[in-house]
């Protein structure tokens, strides 16, 4: 049987989930057995470009944590989802928003003058924010567009399943992958 293709991204989030993923401790052993990462950023040295080249659906299950708060992160959302047969908001990030929700409370704008002119440690004389695209001698860097609000995953694409938490527990972790590798978590219909 060959084995299963595993995806985690980790987007606008504390990193709590990536940790909460390395708790299933030697259980990670038996999740080796059958399945083998294809893309973590966090862990492993994956381009955007390797997965944009993989067929779509090639990847059994993504691990999706994080609220989607940027132009990267909702194309890697879109991304996924056509790469991946099951898609899970894995965290409340990912599930509601989470803490990164809380900026929706403020717009862009206001959140910048915040964090670049008005704070006391903030030495900022000339009023720099951050741009998408600013030419340096070397050529152009590009940074993605920040957005007005933080979106839950489930508000930019489908997901069959969500596991919950701030993190999500060991257990409940565990209990997902495992029933993956049991071929016991089918994907809902769309």
């Amino acid at each position: 049987m060959a084995k299963l293709k595993l995806a985690l991204y980790w987007a606008a989030s504390c990193g709590g989930c990536e940790i909460a993923q390395l708790q299933i401790g030697e259980k990670l052993l038996k999740l080796a057995e059958v399945a083998d990462i294809v893309f973590w950023p966090v862990a492993i040295d994956v381009k955007y470009k390797d997965v944009e080249a993989m067929p779509d659906k090639s990847i059994d299950v993504c691990l999706f944590n994080g609220g989607i708060r940027t132009s990267e992160q909702e194309h890697l959302a879109k991304l996924l989802r056509e790469k991946s047969k099951v898609l899970i908001a894995y965290g409340a990030c990912a599930y509601t928003g989470g803490v990164p929700g809380l900026a929706n409370l403020f717009n862009k704008q206001s959140i910048f003058e915040r964090v670049y002119f008005e704070t006391q440690s903030t030495d900022n004389p000339n009023k720099v924010t951050p741009q998408t695209k600013f030419q340096m001698p070397e050529g152009e860097l590009t940074l993605p567009e920040l957005y007005d609000t933080v979106k839950s995953l489930s508000q930019t694409v489908p997901v069959e399943y969500t596991i919950p938490g701030c993190p999500p527990e060991e257990k409940t972790t565990w209990l997902a992958l495992e029933a993956l590798i049991e071929n016991k978590m089918p994907p809902k219909a769309r």
